[in-house]
């Protein structure tokens, strides 16, 4: 969680999607604030300029975090995977523009027998426009294989 919003916060080419999303908080942000009287302060929204700023002054409060650091620690599921014990597979395309290095789980696969991470060289962010095809056929395929392993 902290090197993805750290990639969407500073890196040049996401600004456009960050101002973007930034947007359709805005009327979460809103909800929450009448949901929370006291805890969100929808006015200050105008002030925020990054996902960091998000979690730390509305994201972590509301849900009991201490702040954006503590919220992205304890809801990581990096130190989960090791525990996973069903066959489990992430597609994450190499050019994602919102992960950076520490985004790909490499080890974690590595050293598991039920969690599988496939790393194609192109595919964007989560949907592989236009290989929507592809990514159903692979995780056909996954499935298949794992119906046959385990």
């Amino acid at each position: 969680l902290a090197s993805s919003a750290k990639v969407l916060d500073d890196a040049p080419g996401n600004q456009i999607y960050l101002w973007r999303f930034l947007g359709t908080l805005a009327e979460k942000v809103k909800a929450k604030s009448n949901q929370f009287p006291g805890q969100v302060d929808s006015r200050a929204w105008k002030a925020v300029r990054s996902i960091r700023e998000v979690d730390e002054y509305y994201t972590a409060p509301v849900h009991g975090f201490a702040g954006a650091a503590d919220y992205w620690a304890r809801c990581s599921a990096l130190p989960l995977l090791k525990d996973i014990r069903v066959p489990a597979l992430l597609l994450s395309a190499r050019d994602d523009p919102l992960l950076c290095g520490a985004s790909y789980p490499q080890e974690e696969a590595k050293g598991s027998d039920h969690f599988h991470l496939e790393m194609p060289e192109t595919g964007g962010h989560v949907a592989f426009l236009g290989r929507q095809n592809w990514r159903s056929r692979r995780i056909a395929e996954f499935l298949h294989e794992a119906e046959n392993r385990y």
